[in-house]
């Protein structure tokens, strides 16, 4: 009876959360999830009127899937190193994230950029795609005012801390994939 005890309480607590651009499945704490779903939404209002740079709306609400710790989105994650991912089925838009952590926010904005890149009928190339991506999960609210374009201060400290790649290596391996 204990061991059953103990595999029930290690069972994540699921709950929806839902506004009128987002619907949130969530095992994150519930504080956790409504930052993410109340930072979604304001973005969405921020792009929703910036539709002149090329950013459409999104037709419908958008499924985001909020794992509570790394362990549950390890079995679901898309690539060993994302954070997050954003994919079409059956017509409906999700956003999968990992863990709530303080790159949950950029990371649920980048993704989001991608949706809202597929809706357009000029198809970006995937350099440019993830150029905009960064470029907008770098959106930040102060008061009435929007940032966007500071440099994100993880790729700072990366740029101090890791080898950079020569510019005749990188040219080589975006031609050997077909990139230019």
């Amino acid at each position: 009876m204990l061991c059953s005890a103990v595999a029930f309480a290690a069972e994540p607590r699921w709950f929806r959360m839902s506004t009128a651009g987002f619907e949130v499945y969530s095992s994150s704490p519930e504080s956790d999830t409504r930052r993410v779903l109340q930072y979604l939404e304001r973005a969405k209002g921020f792009f929703d009127h910036q539709t002149h740079a090329g950013i459409q709306p999104r037709a419908g609400r958008v499924r985001v899937v909020m794992f509570g710790s790394k362990k549950e989105y390890h079995e679901y994650r898309f690539k060993q190193f994302a954070a997050g991912y954003s994919t079409q089925i059956d017509g409906r838009d999700y956003i999968v994230l990992s863990a709530a952590e303080n790159e949950m926010l950029p990371t649920a904005v980048h993704e989001y950029i991608h949706l809202t890149a597929q809706e357009t009928s000029q198809r970006l190339p995937p350099w440019l795609s993830e150029g905009f991506a960064e470029v907008y999960s770098t959106l930040k609210f102060s008061g009435g005012r929007v940032v966007v374009g500071l440099p994100p201060p993880a790729r700072v400290q990366a740029l101090g801390r890791d080898a950079w790649v020569r510019s005749e290596e990188h040219t080589s391996e975006l031609q050997s994939r077909g990139l230019i």
